[in-house]
């Protein structure tokens, strides 16, 4: 992730929200990612993915900030500047978005459940977010990437107290567990939504059991992102995702 595009970093950027650019710099059609610092798991992939399909990849991301256009709180590294950024951000963006015209718009989210009060507001919200990257003219394929783990401890920290165990930093999830239930609402959000999801838990986990070492390549950079490493690695899965939903679009 480039910080030159993150209004984390810069919060004046929020106001006029401008994009990092990846994937095929030649291509005259292009893909918005959008989102948290979620969006940082897939960019290496992306940037992969939309050289070999054809696309250049656009993307808005704001650490912290809300991938659904909900108003956040405030809390530890995200103070009050941040979350005036964040409201600033949502208000702006479609108008940066709907500026590009757009054949997909993907949306990145690295928030764990909202549970069952919450998980409502996210699904509005998230549909608020695609409605407003849509012009009358324009409707640009919609696709969330679905969510991913969220670990108990930062995996290179398990990973350096058990390296001759390794197994021990394995996360595990089962019926009942908050990422089972953050997968149901990535199924929920794209119901009557026109929306297309890419789980992409499957990826990097089996049997109800996400490894934090594939082959010898280390899968988490903390508690929950990844990578650059383990992104690279799967974006032929994130590219063969991909193509059938922007095949009408190339």
């Amino acid at each position: 992730m480039r910080t030159s595009c993150d209004p984390y970093v810069f919060n004046a950027q929020a106001r006029d929200p401008s994009p990092c650019w990846y994937g095929s710099t030649t291509a005259k059609k292009t893909i918005v990612i959008f989102g948290d610092s979620y969006v940082g798991n897939w960019i290496p992939a992306l940037n992969i993915a939309g050289q070999k399909l054809g696309f250049r990849v656009a993307e808005f991301s704001f650490v912290g900030c809300t991938t659904p256009f909900v108003n956040p709180s405030a809390g530890p590294g995200f103070d009050s500047a941040e979350v005036k950024a964040c409201i600033a951000f949502h208000s702006n963006l479609p108008r940066s978005v709907n500026k590009l015209d757009p054949v997909a718009v993907i949306a990145a989210n690295g928030s764990p459940s909202w549970g069952v009060a919450g998980n409502p507001s996210w699904i509005l919200n998230l549909g608020r977010a695609f409605d407003e990257m849509t012009t009358a003219s324009n409707h640009p394929i919609r696709i969330l990437l679905g969510t991913g783990p969220k670990l108990p401890e930062a995996a290179p920290t398990c990973l350096a107290t058990h390296s001759t165990s390794i197994n021990v930093c394995n996360f595990t999830y089962g019926a009942g567990s908050e990422f089972t239930a953050a997968l149901q609402r990535d199924t929920n959000a794209i119901a009557g939504a026109h929306v297309h999801l890419i789980p992409t838990y499957q990826w990097i986990c089996l049997n109800n059991v996400c490894p934090s070492v594939v082959g010898h390549i280390a899968v988490y950079a903390d508690t929950d992102h990844l990578t650059v490493a383990i992104s690279k690695y799967l974006a032929t899965l994130f590219e063969d995702a991909l193509a059938p939903l922007l095949s009408a679009a190339k």
